[in-house]
């Protein structure tokens, strides 16, 4: 028969056993007190292939127990366990047991609410949504965004089959195309809310193609100059023309007339004076500008010595 030695260690069993008292003194001798903690429902057993949405997140309870445990509750320590291996899915009442309840051992439950809460119990899903390109600012004066272009153009979401149903397309974070002025590429992030669990892939490859903004424009009251005139100039008619130019649009809305053509009329083969009829004619100064007609293209006009 094995004989136990009562007296091996002796010195640290008493004062295991001293501590213990001490311990218990302490608990027992201090001040109770009531305190109300949000205690987070923690969902458990959630079946496979399913979501689980509690209308509530966290429930208020009630605990007393003695100043010294009540200070030491440190945050997740209480907490609401629901177990929804029985519940069928769509919207289900869940009444709260207070056995649901985990708190720290010699604290007591006074209280706690709300004592029934929704749970929503979804099948999961996947479906595939269309990318939308979301692009912010005003692309460079004399161009514009003629084509875009997103690979892939779908990408794959899943979620709660109640909550995805209606989802049919799945924005990018903005791309500013402010100022740009030529054709350009990025790989761009995708954006989600929490109806939506995941997203493949998470990005999305976007082409930007830029063309410039070609206007036609017409010019009425263009002053016609007399050029390389030896003999005195009478009079000539008209003194003013109707031009159209075709050209980008910010050459055609933002650069002073003077700098983009000049419309006059040489009379230098002209020796004696009379009365001419003489074709108007033009130099573009500016490049990339097509001159569309002048109206009228001639001038009457009268020279004398």
């Amino acid at each position: 028969m094995m004989k136990f030695n009562l007296k091996s260690n002796l010195g640290l069993k008493v004062l295991s056993v001293v501590f213990a008292i001490f311990l218990w003194f302490i608990v027992s001798s201090s001040e109770y007190t009531t305190i109300t903690v949000y205690a987070p429902v923690d969902i458990v057993n959630v079946p496979d292939n399913c979501s689980v949405n509690p209308e509530v997140k966290f429930i208020n309870v009630v605990l007393r127990g003695s100043s010294l445990l009540i200070n030491n509750v440190k945050s997740g320590s209480v907490k609401a366990i629901v177990d929804v291996n029985d519940l069928n899915a769509g919207k289900n009442e869940y009444f709260i047991k207070r056995s649901d309840i985990r708190v720290p051992p010699g604290i007591k439950i006074l209280d706690f609410t709300p004592k029934k809460i929704i749970i929503t119990i979804d099948r999961l899903t996947t479906k595939k949504v269309k990318v939308v390109p979301q692009i912010i600012g005003k692309v460079k004066q004399g161009l514009y965004l003629e084509n875009i272009e997103v690979k892939p153009f779908y990408i794959t979401i899943s979620g709660s089959e109640r909550e995805i149903k209606d989802v049919t397309s799945i924005k990018t974070f903005p791309i500013d195309i402010s100022e740009e002025d030529s054709d350009r590429t990025v790989d761009v992030d995708l954006m989600y809310g929490n109806n939506i669990k995941d997203i493949s892939p998470r990005s999305v490859n976007v082409k930007l193609d830029f063309e410039e903004e070609i206007i036609e424009k017409t010019f009425n009251n263009v002053a016609i100059e007399i050029a390389n005139n030896r003999l005195k100039v009478i009079n000539y008619i008209p003194k003013s023309v109707k031009i159209r130019l075709r050209a980008r649009s910010d050459i055609l809305t933002t650069t002073s007339l003077d700098y983009i053509i000049k419309v006059f009329v040489d009379t230098s083969d002209i020796k004696r004076p009379g009365v001419y009829l003489k074709e108007i004619d033009y130099k573009l100064i500016e490049k990339d500008v097509e001159l569309i007609n002048i109206v009228p293209d001639s001038v009457r006009i009268k020279l004398s010595k």
